[in-house]
């Protein structure tokens, strides 16, 4: 279970939209830690889930792929696990390959396409040495992450 400063609000006591978007989360990374923090103010759970990644990610005409692409770069920029885990997932299902993840970590785009390129390099950082430092903290716990991703994919 993921540490948090933040009091949790255990699933049995979630209204039951809250106890679903547990279940998924917990499906899907293993760590619902985010429901059960942000339960306590629900207008904010329901901002996040609904207002912004329902609405922004998940509807509109900017396609699966970009969509996805920039996840995962903005998680890797703001490095929360939960967004990672759930992020790696979403572009595995679009079937990008692990190597293309791991090129993704490695902030080497030359695998990809021209258009998929020009989607992620709109997500990196431009400061150089904050990027350098960025991309030094995921590789030391990049082996962690993605052996975790690997761990729960597999015995799905």
């Amino acid at each position: 279970m993921s540490e948090t400063l933040l009091t949790r609000v255990p699933r049995d006591e979630l209204p039951e939209g809250a106890r679903l978007a547990w279940d998924a989360l917990n499906d899907l990374t293993g760590t619902p830690t985010f429901i059960e923090a942000f339960a306590k103010a629900p207008e904010l759970l329901d901002f996040a889930m609904v207002q912004f990644y329902q609405n922004i990610f998940f509807n509109g005409r900017v396609g699966e792929k970009h969509k996805q692409l920039s996840r995962l770069r903005l998680s890797m920029n703001h490095g929360c696990r939960t967004c990672n885990l759930q992020n790696l997932s979403g572009v595995s299902e679009l079937g990008y390959s692990q190597a293309k993840i791991d090129a993704m970590w490695r902030q080497d785009y030359s695998s990809f396409t021209e258009d998929e390129q020009a989607t992620i390099k709109i997500f990196i950082r431009s400061d150089a040495p904050e990027r350098e430092r960025i991309r030094s903290e995921v590789e030391t716990d990049d082996g962690k992450l993605i052996a975790q991703y690997e761990s729960k994919t597999q015995n799905n």
